[in-house]
């Protein structure tokens, strides 16, 4: 009887925030839909000029930012966002790498990192400087570095 009666009293609160939690779920994947594809248009442009690398370092920073804090509250899912966070960081960093060539701290993947370490909410998260492992895709010490181009033969 008692729990019939917390429920009946309950119903109705746990109901609104039952509907407060799917709508923003559902905003939550309409801002990565469009995110993502406006990201995805950038690189497709290979626009190369200050306010496209800006914009570009931000994004990854988020993405890089976002896999941490899954990593670090355990969030798995399916695992299908992470794998589209992962390969959108992969594209920008292949894009800052190209395009944006690091002669400078400032430009290419180094201001990504810059950007990442100064970054309040990684310091809260006491990201080590070495990778966590489990799979960082996330983090600066698990981003492959690209090699000198090589000539074809």
């Amino acid at each position: 009887v008692f729990w019939e009666g917390q429920i009946e009293e309950n119903w109705s609160q746990w109901s609104l925030q039952s509907g407060r939690f799917h709508e923003a779920q559902t905003g939550a994947v309409e801002c990565w839909e469009e995110l993502r594809s406006k990201a995805q248009s950038l690189l497709q442009a290979q626009l190369c000029d200050a306010s496209v690398h800006k914009v570009l370092v931000e994004v990854a920073c988020t993405l890089a930012l976002l896999g941490a804090w899954a990593n670090f509250h355990n969030l798995r899912g399916d695992g299908h966002v992470l794998l589209e966070f992962r390969e959108l960081l992969q594209s920008i960093q292949v894009c800052l790498d190209t395009h944006f060539p690091a002669y400078k701290a400032s430009e290419g993947r180094g201001a990504l990192t810059e950007q990442l370490l100064k970054n309040e909410s990684w310091q809260l998260m006491q990201v080590p400087a070495e990778s966590p492992g489990r799979d960082a895709w996330w983090h600066p010490a698990e981003w492959q570095v690209p090699g000198p181009a090589t000539p074809s033969d």
